[in-house]
């Protein structure tokens, strides 16, 4: 049986989070992978995780919170200097082991609680384990369904995920779906926290009206296997009649892989592959677009490496459509207006097809998304609200969901091997 949430009812459950975000004076965000985010140039890689630690920066920061963000391979001179947020380099990875570990502790040490921590590792155990010894506060938070289950034949991967689960002071999931999973496999309760946005980064995206979208269909993400590059190749063959944009560059060790898929995509003549783009300036490109195509298969147990896709919140605060093959957080597409959740390759082709031609539908969609992503600004005070009560361990309400649903039961998500724990 699934339970609907109104936004009415959604925002007056927002408005009763109690706790307020003076109370929380300074924080750590631990986020060695997240550097390029936080220093001068260009960023070199865009993950969604990274992201969404920048953003949880930037929205404490903003809010008067002191945040001191650990990262690594950082010079004094790349590091930018901003009101309530100080980037600190922990180690450089050229480094010797041990001079790395004493970095780690050297400023997990001073650093002031509580520390927030992104996906479970053998470093978040690490930082938990110190942490806590020294009497400091850590909520971890995870970034993808898979890490959510034991891993068949990964001994010390799994116990590097149970020592981070266990030793933290509060487990972050970003959809129910996660949090069922932590309770089957971990008994582990999280709280809930979905991802963020800068909602004023895409205005002008989401003005640009439907007619002045140019391009059918966009894809973006990082051009790896475990992102389902094929089904784009041949949806893309099969809609010889829709434009494609396909933004993206090689994920690591994935390069002689990325460079087939992007030969096989520059050879239809209706897709366009600009290469890596700045995520500076992916509101412009999804402004010009009508349809966002999400296409990464599960990975294992019907489980992609996904959790709450990024690209999903940017596509809405553009206004635009989301069609997804496999993910679907929360059921969210399934039983809103804000995308399709797809069973097969045919049934996206046909779901495109209307779609690029339906004007009101796609107006719809764009009137809801506008609504909904205001849920996720990271200038809403309910939003600073809800992660400063997570943080500071405080009962509080979680961020809206457009819908609560109960994952039924009979769902068979719950380990590598389908069995439950």
């Amino acid at each position: 049986m699934f339970a609907f949430l109104t936004l009415k009812r959604a925002v007056s459950w927002l408005k009763s989070v109690g706790t307020s975000k003076s109370e929380l004076s300074q924080a750590t965000i631990f986020a060695p992978t997240a550097s390029t985010y936080f220093k001068t140039g260009d960023i070199a890689c865009a993950g969604g995780a990274e992201r969404q630690l920048f953003n949880l920066a930037e929205m404490l920061s903003e809010a008067g919170v002191d945040i001191r963000v650990l990262t690594i391979n950082v010079d004094d001179n790349q590091i930018v200097d901003r009101s309530h947020l100080h980037v600190i380099n922990t180690w450089r990875s050229d480094e010797p082991k041990l001079k790395r570990f004493w970095g780690l502790v050297r400023h997990i040490s001073s650093a002031p609680s509580p520390v927030y921590v992104r996906t479970p590792s053998p470093v978040s155990a690490l930082v938990s384990l110190g942490c806590r010894a020294m009497g400091k506060r850590v909520v971890l938070s995870i970034a993808s369904d898979l890490n959510c289950i034991p891993h068949s034949g990964a001994t010390i991967r799994n116990f590097w995920t149970k020592v981070a689960l266990k030793t933290s002071s509060q487990v972050v999931a970003q959809t129910q779906e996660q949090q069922k999973l932590l309770m089957t496999n971990f008994k582990v309760s999280a709280a809930l926290f979905p991802n963020v946005i800068r909602n004023e980064d895409f205005s002008w995206a989401r003005a640009s009206s439907f007619h002045d979208r140019e391009i059918d269909v966009a894809w973006i993400g990082g051009f790896g296997q475990r992102k389902g590059l094929e089904d784009v190749v041949e949806i893309a063959g099969r809609l010889n009649n829709c434009k494609f944009a396909v933004l993206g560059g090689s994920l690591p060790g994935e390069r002689t892989y990325a460079d087939k898929l992007i030969s096989r995509l520059r050879g239809l003549p209706n897709v366009t592959v600009p290469g890596f783009v700045q995520p500076i300036d992916i509101p412009s490109w999804l402004g010009r677009s009508k349809i966002l195509l999400h296409t990464s298969p599960p990975v294992i147990n019907n489980l992609t490496k996904e959790g709450f896709p990024n690209v999903f919140l940017e596509a809405w605060a553009a206004g635009v459509t989301v069609v997804s093959l496999h993910a679907d957080p929360d059921q969210l597409l399934s039983y809103t207006k804000l995308g399709y959740k797809c069973s097969s390759i045919t049934e996206a082709v046909t779901n495109i097809e209307k779609l690029v031609q339906d004007e009101q539908s796609w107006q719809a969609t764009h009137e809801l998304a506008d609504t909904y992503i205001k849920s996720r600004d990271i200038r809403a005070d309910d939003v600073i609200e809800a992660f400063v009560a997570i943080l500071l361990g405080r009962r509080g309400k979680p961020a809206i969901r457009m819908i609560d649903v109960q994952v039924p039961d009979e769902c068979d998500i719950s380990t590598e091997s389908g069995q439950m724990q």
